[in-house]
């Protein structure tokens, strides 16, 4: 059994580990969008970038609930599924 130690433990190394993701998640963000106005065509695809890195921001705030994973699935799924859909 856990104890409440135990669960704060596990939210902190969640929060940190979404950190992680987040950070990565709006690097490529930022480089999608930086590309796309320097090549002088408007897509879509950062759009959904940067849609996905905010449902894993979303995600965070709401670590220890299942609403967090729920945002978790749906943050990936917009930000991996919906540029390959365009593509």
């Amino acid at each position: 059994m856990s104890t409440t130690a135990d669960d704060a433990a596990i939210r902190r190394r969640w929060r940190r580990n979404l950190g992680v993701a987040i950070t990565l998640m709006t690097l490529i963000a930022t480089a999608s969008t930086v590309m796309t106005l320097a090549s002088g065509e408007l897509t879509a695809t950062p759009v959904f970038l940067w849609a996905g890195a905010g449902c894993v921001v979303v995600a965070r705030r709401h670590v220890g609930t299942p609403r967090s994973a729920a945002w978790v699935v749906v943050g990936l799924a917009v930000f991996f599924a919906g540029p390959l859909t365009l593509a």
